[in-house]
């Protein structure tokens, strides 16, 4: 496992940064972005630097590279995207929401409670390249595959699909379904830090963690969502997991457009959240169904 530090910097900053190390190309753009790893030599200037210029000098968000050991060694994993694409419709003043929400129970403070009763709706069918799966902007906890992928893949470990239509005329998209998820499982958060909700009282967890992802309870589904929230400001969403069966398929076909964190127990050291490896000494068995 390798930890990345990813940091957007305004271009004033580019000297400083340059002066401990950093590759920098000289460019026009306002906004330079770099990366680099906690075992990189640079990094305590590059760390100490960044503190000094503050959040307002650069951006700054955390990537993990795992080892293909220690993704074949977790029981479970968590589904994240390494792309989005598109928004979902209609998607001025966030409309898309009434169209596709029951927002009886939804807070717009949070973002926690809305139910999905309507189909997504696309302004096209997905561009895919050389991809099969995909997430929309702003939609954090749903997941669009090719719809040969979710029969080979996703259908004989349980997940079922939902059309995706149309904006514009509500025909049904022939080239891409929505993965349909009603599995929800606990996972154990121990002391992870929370925030509640000033309008509606409920929690939401913070998404930021390097390491391994939380384990879920025991469960016998292959693909499940958390029951818990995470998210800041007005976006909440559910961590989407599956089993090391199901990861195993996905990485046999090669299907493309998600990434996988292995879960493994995490917890609190001096204030931080610590994600360590999961003590697993083998892959549960995969099977090729």
């Amino acid at each position: 496992m390798e930890i990345f530090h990813r940091f957007a910097i305004g271009a004033h900053f580019s000297e400083q940064f340059r002066a401990v190390g950093v590759d920098l190309p000289e460019s026009k753009d306002l906004i330079l972005v770099f990366e680099i790893a906690e075992d990189d030599p640079r990094w305590r200037d590059v760390e100490r630097l960044a503190k000094d210029i503050g959040n307002g000098g650069a951006g700054h968000t955390l990537t993990t590279k795992f080892s293909r050991s220690e993704l074949d060694a977790a029981a479970y994993l968590s589904m994240l995207p390494s792309w989005h694409h598109g928004y979902p419709q209609p998607e001025d003043e966030f409309a898309y929401r009434k169209a596709t929400y029951d927002l009886s129970d939804y807070c717009p403070v949070c973002g926690i409670g809305a139910r999905q009763v309507a189909p997504f709706r696309f302004k096209k069918p997905p561009s895919w390249g050389r991809r099969s799966i995909l997430q929309l902007n702003w939609v954090f906890d749903e997941y669009f595959v090719k719809p040969e992928i979710w029969e080979s893949v996703f259908r004989p470990y349980g997940a079922e699909c939902r059309p995706v239509v149309l904006d514009k005329t509500g025909a049904e998209i022939e080239s891409v379904v929505q993965l349909e998820i009603p599995n929800l499982v606990e996972l154990q958060m121990g002391d992870y830090p929370f925030e509640e909700c000033s309008t509606c009282g409920r929690k939401k967890f913070d998404p930021r963690v390097a390491g391994f992802s939380q384990l879920p309870a025991s469960t016998a589904s292959n693909i499940f969502k958390s029951t818990q929230y995470f998210g800041s400001g007005a976006s909440a969403f559910r961590h989407v997991l599956v089993s090391n069966a199901l990861y195993g398929k996905f990485h046999l076909v090669q299907a493309r457009g998600v990434e996988f964190q292995p879960c493994g127990p995490v917890t609190l050291v001096g204030g931080m959240v610590v994600a360590v490896a999961p003590a697993i000494s083998a892959a549960s068995q995969r099977t090729n169904n």
